[in-house]
Order: structure tokens, then C-alpha cells, then sequence
């Protein structure tokens, strides 16, 4: 797994504000200068071909921005692999098998098995939440070369553009970590013995196509196994680390461009609402609806 951003859609059941969100996933923030407009745009950690329909649009105001900013700089982190590797495994002495009783791993070790093949084995010493990362990577449809979020970091690169993240690695995985093993694991019986997320996924970017974030929230509440914990940590105490380093990105750069799962937009505590409280003012940058692209249905994209 390459980031925590496939779970972040998941957990979209947080609370929306009460007034409608306009179909938007481009928003302009503008502080005490209007000269010095910076934006945040929802993405989706997806190679899918719906989930690129505003990145023509998004390209075109990198230009104006000093500095890019995702969720993580994969690129800046160093050595990813040899950072994530302790952080992946359970407490020495537990296997997955431990976190389930006897009836519920009669009947999801043999779907383990079918999906992992020889990885299978080295799968039962990692925590749920990388298993589960990794069956879905296998779901995930390659109509691109790099995500959405990774192609727009590029092409700040190749602009010449400072290319930074928000947070470290250290931060998501401890974030991961603050889901509790036992809910981990309930999340990927459901997962494997449920078939998957593909049709709920398809469905969100659709909705992710349109810029309709109420319809998202709608299909991820409806399909949600999240609780207050996982939402929590994922989205509610992560917001609130965002938009501290947004407005010092701000401060300092000027301007910027923000690359930020969709998830974390709305709701009272999300970062439309947090810039918001900071003075700023963040309103919609394209609000019409963007056709979605022609598809072959039953799909199973991976997003975020």
C-alpha cells in the first residue's frame, strides 16, 4: 500500500453541514490579498479515467501557484518501503488468525488464500488494514500510469513548482494505528466475505465525475462499516492538521495549490470549514457538473 487515501473514501460518513455543498471540486481560497489565490482540490488516489475528468482544468492553475501540496510527498519521504516495514506487522506473537474466532477465519482464510496466492503466508503477520490494502490494489482499474493525485504532483515537479506534503509517513501510519486491530480486522472479513466494494466504488466515481459530493457522501454512508474511531482518526483529527499547515503554507508561499482526498472537504470539520474559520474566503472554482467519460460497467476502481 502506497498510502492510506483508498480508506479515506470510506469513511465519508462524517457529517455534511446542514446548507447544500455546491457540485464542486475545485474551490478557490483567498485571504486578506485577493491577489494571492490559492485552491484545494478534492482528488481520488485512483488511476481510473473518471476520476481525471477536472485535471485539465486543475493543470491549468498550477502555473500560477509557488507551491504544490498533497497529503504525502512520496517522492521527498525517503526510502517508503524500509519506513512502512515495522509499522506494517502485528505485536510480535499475533497472527491475522488471532483477531478472528475460530468460525470466522474457518470461513475467511480459504478467500484469503484464493485472492493472495503465495503472498497469503507472509499476509498473516501484517495487520488487516495492509491485507485489505492489498486486495484492493488488485481491484484497482490502470486507465492511467500514476494516480490522479501523483500526476498532479508531477506535473508540479515538471513545472518547476516546490512539491511538499502535508503530513509524514510517521503521521498516516499512526493514524492507522489509532484503529483498533480488532475493527481492522472486522473490515476486511467484510471485504473478502462480503465481495468486495467494487459496485460501491464504481458508484463513487460516478459521483466523483460529477463533483457531486453529497451523492458520494450518500453512497459511502449507505456502505460504511466505519466507526467514530476510524473517522476520527482518518478524517477528523487529520483535518485539523491540514489546515494549520495549509494557512502556514499560505503565509509563507502565497500561493498554493492543495491536493487533498475529497473526503476532507466538507462537513463542519472539514477544510472548507477550517479555512473558513481562519478568515479565509473558499468558494467553488467550477461548479458545473463535468460529464462523465463513457465506461464498461462492473469496474472496480480504487479511490480516494
Amino acid at each position: 500500500m502506497r498510502r492510506i487515501g483508498p480508506f479515506i473514501a470510506w469513511s465519508f460518513s462524517a457529517a455534511l453541514s446542514a446548507q447544500p455543498i455546491p457540485n464542486a471540486l475545485l474551490w478557490t481560497v483567498v485571504g486578506a490579498d485577493p491577489t494571492d489565490t490559492c485552491y484545494v482540490y478534492g482528488t481520488m488516489h485512483s488511476k481510473d479515467e473518471r476520476a481525471f475528468v477536472l485535471a485539465p482544468a486543475v493543470e491549468r492553475v498550477i502555473p500560477r501557484c509557488a507551491t504544490v501540496a498533497g497529503e504525502l510527498d512520496l517522492e521527498g519521504t525517503g526510502n517508503v518501503a524500509l519506513t512502512m516495514m515495522g509499522r506494517l506487522l502485528l505485536p510480535t506473537g499475533t497472527e491475522l488468525s488471532d483477531l478472528y474466532r475460530k468460525a470466522k477465519w474457518k470461513r475467511l482464510e480459504p478467500k484469503l488464500k484464493e485472492k493472495l496466492g503465495p503472498l497469503a503466508v507472509m499476509m498473516g503477520r501484517m495487520k488487516p488494514f495492509f491485507v485489505l490494502a492489498s486486495l484492493m490494489e488488485g481491484e484497482m482499474v490502470d486507465d492511467r500510469e500514476r494516480m490522479l493525485d501523483d500526476a498532479l504532483m508531477q506535473h508540479g515537479r515538471d513545472l518547476g513548482k516546490r512539491v511538499i506534503g502535508l503530513e509524514t509517513m510517521d503521521e498516516q501510519m499512526n493514524a492507522l494505528d489509532a484503529i483498533p486491530l480488532q475493527e481492522q480486522a472486522e473490515m476486511l472479513y467484510q471485504h473478502v466475505l462480503g465481495g468486495g466494494s467494487g459496485d460501491d466504488l464504481d458508484a463513487m466515481l460516478e459521483a466523483y465525475a460529477q463533483q457531486d459530493l453529497e451523492r458520494l457522501w450518500t453512497i459511502t454512508n449507505s456502505a460504511s462499516t466505519s466507526s467514530l474511531a476510524f473517522e476520527k482518526a482518518l478524517l477528523t483529527d487529520r483535518n485539523a492538521t491540514m489546515v494549520q499547515r495549509m494557512d502556514s503554507v499560505i503565509r509563507a508561499d502565497k500561493t498554493a495549490l492543495f491536493l487533498i482526498g475529497a473526503a476532507h472537504l466538507p462537513g463542519p470539520s472539514g477544510l472548507i470549514a477550517g479555512m473558513r474559520d481562519r478568515g479565509y474566503r473558499v468558494e467553488p472554482a467550477i461548479r458545473t457538473q463535468a460529464p462523465s467519460p463513457a465506461v464498461q460497467p462492473k469496474r472496480a476502481p480504487h479511490l480516494e
